[in-house]
């Protein structure tokens, strides 16, 4: 997969792990999906007390699994962008700077839109993807795990 659409698919990771955790929020506040509710069934009785608590719990569990990807995915990002201990001192920080580190993180891991990424990093849009671009092409060339590593020392 080249680094363009991974960082693509972290992206959308990134989104969908929020609007999950959003919606789990919302449900554990006061909504529940349609459906989910202590209404009777249509035969009448007392409704099941427990029916919300259960259906969250449900839901829980089937989106766990899928959250865990999501964020397995963007942890995988973080050690490309800031190295495989994710503390700055490799990855595309070390490469290329943390300009770029910092423009991959914003936009892809954190899903933040250009415009946003731009205001954060006081760089013109145009530079921000740029920036991005070049980090692509790097890692295009030497590899996902050859730049987690790389400290930046190297001649490449």
């Amino acid at each position: 997969m080249r680094a363009r659409d991974f960082f693509e698919s972290v992206r959308e990771a990134a989104r969908e792990a929020e609007r999950t955790s959003h919606t789990l929020m919302r449900m554990q506040g006061r909504e529940l999906p349609r459906g989910m509710g202590t209404e009777p069934g249509h035969g009448g009785g007392t409704p099941d007390v427990m029916r919300p608590s259960d259906a969250l719990m449900d839901y829980e569990a089937m989106v766990r699994a899928r959250v865990q990807r999501d964020w397995d995915m963007i942890d995988e990002a973080c050690s490309v962008i800031y190295g495989a201990d994710q503390d700055g001192t490799a990855g595309i920080n070390a490469l290329l700077g943390s300009a770029t580190a910092d423009a991959l993180w914003w936009y892809y891991c954190a899903a933040v839109k250009w415009r946003e990424v731009s205001d954060k990093l006081d760089l013109s849009v145009s530079q921000c993807q740029r920036l991005c671009s070049v980090a692509f092409d790097m890692i295009d060339s030497l590899g996902m795990g050859a730049v987690m590593s790389a400290d930046g020392g190297a001649d490449w």
